[in-house]
């Protein structure tokens, strides 16, 4: 189920993509994984998460997959790389740590009250980074293969939640903020 083989004619031959899913309930380590591939493998999707505690990932190369990578507690990605030509999509309440991360199709970042740290993103597609309240540093983005454009976003409830002054948010001061 993982390739499309030659049709030999009717009846129509139909290939499923198979997923691979990677879940624990606590916290999850994982060292190394590589998805295989072929060039006539089918896109699929790589999903690592945990339910209630972080995520922690060392090399990871999913070639074709879409990935999804979901830790409430912080997701850990390490210097070496999240590899694929998929879209990725990381996502926690806690702090985000990326070293490298390489997609030939979007890539998404959002933690809901944590920091964002990350090395380096090389994206095909757009560059999405977001925290609700948290800081977010990005030291390298490189979207030069694709057509993609960059948002990094830092959404506060009010001006000062974020303990940013309206100045450095772009607002002009309200009625209330002097």
């Amino acid at each position: 189920g993982d390739t499309t083989p030659p049709d030999p004619g009717p009846p129509a031959i139909t290939t499923a993509a198979l997923p691979v899913t990677i879940q624990a309930a606590g916290n999850l380590m994982l060292g190394s994984y590589t998805r295989q591939s072929s060039a006539n493998s089918l896109p699929k999707s790589t999903n690592i998460f945990s339910n209630s505690g972080s995520v922690s990932l060392g090399t990871v190369n999913a070639n074709r997959d879409t990935v999804f990578v979901s830790g409430p507690a912080g997701v850990t990605i390490s210097a070496t790389s999240l590899t694929t030509q998929g879209d990725v999509s990381v996502s926690s309440s806690g702090p985000i740590v990326a070293g490298k991360i390489v997609s030939g199709g979007t890539v998404s970042i959002n933690s809901g009250a944590g920091d964002i740290a990350i090395g380096e993103i090389d994206a095909g597609g757009s560059v999405f980074v977001t925290s609700a309240s948290g800081s977010i540093t990005v030291s390298d983005i490189d979207t030069s293969t694709g057509t993609g454009g960059v948002l990094l976003s830092i959404s506060c409830v009010t001006n000062d939640s974020c303990g940013l002054s309206p100045a450095s948010v772009g607002a002009a001061p309200g009625k209330d903020d002097t």
